[in-house]
């Protein structure tokens, strides 16, 4: 599980390539099929951010304005709720989008990650410092408070066993819960400052981007402290995970790829799956050694059959921001979510030709 916000990303512009630059670079070619198509019947406007898969039918996604998903079909059909919280007395929040204060009594978060460790019960985070918690498969969720005195805003959640959960937050330190946020204990001994994205592996293992994309750190269980790793490139990092202990990804500023094959020791020579495009990728996901998928601005979406040594562009008309792209466990389903709503479902399966 793994979430980034792209906060930065979301009111950026797209890099624009000059002519000259243009005429010497052509777009990755398309695929002959196009195996995603367009959730069209969901009237959203909010960005959506994270999700999960729970298995090949049920999934999870959350995003802006409280807004949360739910699928048991694939993502075929999803339901959908919008959560508010109360305004706290004191407040100073502003909705989202907004330039004034708001004089309502509620306001509608904006959420940035979720996960369930079983059917019934999930946790979703975001801001402003939000908690929430379900028993009952979503059917209703309760706000938990949070120590004011918490460093930094919740920015990642993970269920890892029922009523346990981790939680990171955007300077780097993780709390852990075993009494379904009774109390929560310090789980990680130092901080890792400033994070803009992260990514907690199923051995433990916690890997983060610096806010500014200059480094990135990882943390695994026992440590006294995060080891941090300098960019191997002058361009920011925007986002990295890992599949594996070892074999992990980085997507850089300006559209570029690069793989390590040494748990983030070192890194291949950067690839660009579209050169011409100009547009900075923000997530891949892998479906097996071979295949692997990655998204970005302007509605990118690529998929590479040879490990990221070649790309294809999967042809599509929805010209909004893509943020993840997510597969359920068995690979058999998967989504690609994004910008005002946009929301596409994996609806067949692609071979290498």
């Amino acid at each position: 599980m793994r979430v980034s916000p792209f906060e930065a990303f979301h009111r950026g512009a797209i890099v624009v390539l000059s002519s000259l630059v243009l005429a010497s670079c052509s777009l990755a070619p398309a695929l002959e099929k196009n195996p995603w198509s367009q959730v069209s019947n969901l009237k959203l406007e909010a960005d959506l951010i994270d999700g999960q898969f729970l298995d090949a039918n049920t999934a999870w996604v959350v995003g802006a304005r409280g807004t949360v998903l739910h699928t048991e079909d694939g993502g075929k059909t999803w339901n959908t709720r919008q959560i508010s919280i109360p305004k706290p007395k004191d407040s100073t929040l502003k909705e989202e989008g907004g330039t004034a204060e708001t004089k309502a009594e509620v306001i509608t978060p904006r959420f940035l990650s979720v996960s369930f460790s079983g059917a019934q019960e999930g946790w979703i985070v975001g801001n402003p410092r939000i908690l929430m918690h379900t028993t009952d498969g979503g059917k209703t969720w309760f706000q938990i408070a949070l120590n004011k005195r918490l460093p930094g805003n919740p920015l990642l959640i993970t269920a890892t066993a029922p009523k346990t959960a981790e939680m990171l937050t955007d300077v780097g330190v993780v709390y852990r819960t075993q009494d379904a946020a009774k109390s929560w204990q310090l789980y990680t001994p130092s901080n890792a400052g400033g994070v803009k994205s992260a990514q907690r592996l199923a051995d433990g293992t916690y890997w983060v981007v610096s806010t500014r994309g200059v480094s990135y750190a990882q943390w695994k269980p026992g440590q006294d402290k995060w080891q941090f790793f300098e960019r191997k490139t002058s361009r920011r990092i925007e986002n990295l995970g890992f599949v594996s202990p070892t074999n992990g990804w980085s997507v850089i500023q300006g559209g570029n790829i690069q793989f390590s094959k040494d748990g983030g020791k070192t890194w291949d020579r950067s690839v660009t799956p579209d050169p011409a495009s100009g547009v900075t990728l923000q997530d891949v996901a892998y479906v097996d050694d071979k295949m692997l998928w990655t998204v970005g601005g302007n509605g990118t979406l690529l998929v590479s059959l040879d490990a990221g040594a070649t790309w294809k562009r999967s042809p599509l008309e929805l010209r909004r921001n893509l943020f993840r792209v997510i597969f359920s466990p068995d690979k058999k389903s998967g989504i690609v979510i994004g910008q005002n709503g946009a929301l596409l479902r994996y609806q067949s399966q692609i071979q290498p030709s």
